[in-house]
């Protein structure tokens, strides 16, 4: 009980109640099934949350260990349903999970270098990667704005001293209204986040140890976004990161041609190589990632780009593209 639901980070950021009531439901079957004693304490619990109303909140925590020897967690605020508010961007989906996993396998890619990701949605592999690979700075993007307020509560919710930093920071980071169309009270909000980049921000003791990573983040919108735009946004970013961005057919064209913005500038990273991109998609429709591929196969700088780096790892039907 103690190592589950009554563990203090279940008690302090709980999961969904539905959660709790099939969990303990199945752990009291099988103690049951098994003829072993079944605790009052356990019955007390399970007790507890069936006379609870059935009517769920919108928004739950789930905490994922991250199986290391140091004991990281990464605990977000999530939405109980696949699509909620407009969007399906308020859940962790499995490809950020598996680019996660190849960040911790893969740290020195992502060490003391500026990252910027596309679709970081609730920021799950960011998270994974400012916790465990140390990056000078790490860039978050999304447009949706309840998606947005979520990650900023979950940077602040696993980096405490950045949610503090917010406090000593002036703001004045404003980008142009392309990469933030949100109305005046949103950009304030925006703008604070923004700064933050002004300074390294201390990591935790609990979570984030041993080093400064710089943390932002910003609305982009790839329909909206200017070459000039984003051309400013990642000045000096030395890696790109994406998670199941490639999600629908009619967003693929604005996502290539932010993908060929991105990579073909004749610049080159902070420690003199071409900047990379990796990119994790799940393949839910196969016509959808044809199209992708097909797409990017119409840009002769990614044509030769990836004919010589793809398929870089593959992990069930996730692909993770470089």
């Amino acid at each position: 009980m103690q190592v589950t639901v009554l563990h203090p980070l279940n008690r302090l950021h709980p999961p969904s109640s539905q959660y709790r009531r099939v969990f303990l439901k199945y752990v009291i079957s099988q103690l049951e099934s098994a003829n072993v004693d079944v605790c009052d304490e356990l019955y007390e619990e399970f007790t507890n949350i069936m006379s609870r109303p059935l009517v769920e909140d919108e928004l739950c925590y789930k905490t994922y260990f991250l199986g290391d020897d140091r004991g990281h967690v990464i605990t977000m605020e999530e939405s109980v349903n696949l699509v909620s508010r407009g969007t399906t961007g308020l859940q962790t989906w499995p490809a950020a999970q598996r680019l996660a996993e190849w960040t911790l396998a893969h740290s020195h890619v992502l060490e003391d270098r500026c990252v910027l990701e596309l679709g970081s949605g609730l920021g799950f592999t960011g998270l994974v990667v400012c916790q465990n690979c140390h990056p000078k700075q790490y860039i978050f993007t999304d447009c949706h704005k309840d998606v947005l307020a979520t990650l900023k509560r979950n940077i602040a919710l696993n980096i405490p001293t950045y949610a503090q930093g917010l406090a000593q920071t002036q703001a004045t980071d404003v980008h142009p209204e392309s990469l933030s169309q949100c109305s005046d009270n949103d950009r304030k909000c925006d703008e604070l986040y923004l700064s933050s980049e002004k300074a390294s921000v201390e990591m935790s003791k609990d979570n984030l140890k041993g080093r400064c990573t710089s943390v932002r983040v910003v609305s982009l919108d790839w329909e909206k976004v200017t070459e000039g735009d984003l051309e400013d946004l990642a000045a000096g970013v030395d890696v790109f990161l994406a998670a199941d961005v490639v999600y629908d057919t009619s967003i693929i064209d604005a996502l290539v041609r932010v993908i060929q913005w991105l990579l073909s500038w004749p610049r080159k990273s902070t420690d003199g190589r071409t900047p990379v991109m990796y990119i994790a998609s799940t393949v839910r429709n196969t016509d959808t990632r044809d199209s992708f591929l097909k797409a990017l196969g119409t840009t002769s700088f990614l044509t030769r780009y990836l004919c010589s780096l793809y398929s870089l790892c593959k992990l069930e039907n996730f692909t993770i593209l470089t």
